[in-house]
């Protein structure tokens, strides 16, 4: 199915799934105003459809904000585990920030339906339990763990933080993430002394 078709279908069944296939086919053509429109909507209907989170990823990444493709990509990746493509874009996502910095970022977001970072995490949060996870049997339940969890958490935020020299706010996703994936909990410690380290 073109474009035309999968435009002329969608205005037959407006809520039909078809919205973000039609996005994808958007991406390709820079037509972003409307990739976010599609995928907003069909998260909206569909929020545990992992494919509308990766295409909304691919529209950020079009514009260079690339953390923001990042966050929705591992909400996808939240949904669905095994994605290779989601890990693969994380992946490739951060390599381009840490190569390219934050000097080929583009302030289109002004001019563009697109949520921007604040707006990206409300939505991403609609549904809590896809990305906080309960808590896991070895996995102290202590007052401080309890206390004041974030809402959205992501080792792309931790990054994020630790770059801006907000560390206490670094330190607070890290224990976050020492809940929802206690496997990682060594990574995650070390990462949270070095933290400490420069909060002295």
């Amino acid at each position: 199915m073109n474009i035309f078709q999968l435009e002329d279908r969608l205005k037959q069944f407006p809520s039909s799934a078809l919205a973000v296939r039609l996005a994808s086919l958007y991406v390709a053509r820079f037509r972003i105003d409307e990739v976010f429109k599609l995928c907003i909507e069909s998260i909206k209907r569909y929020p545990k459809h992992s494919t509308s989170y990766l295409i909304l990823g691919r529209g950020y990444a079009a514009l260079r904000q690339y953390e923001a493709a990042i966050l929705c990509s591992e909400k996808a990746l939240s949904l669905q585990p095994d994605s290779l493509l989601a890990q693969n874009l994380i992946s490739n996502w951060r390599q381009i920030i840490l190569t390219n910095g934050e000097k080929k970022r583009l302030e289109a977001l002004e001019i563009l339906s697109a949520p921007t970072i604040d707006e990206l995490q409300k939505l991403l949060k609609d549904e809590p339990n896809d990305i906080i996870e309960p808590q896991k049997e070895n996995a102290q339940a202590t007052p401080e763990n309890n206390r004041a969890l974030p809402e959205i958490v992501s080792v792309t935020l931790a990054d994020i933080y630790t770059k801006q020299g907000e560390y206490a706010e670094a330190i607070k996703m890290y224990r976050a993430l020492i809940i929802q994936r206690p496997k990682q909990k060594e990574f995650f410690e070390k990462n949270i002394l070095a933290l400490e380290e420069k909060l002295k």
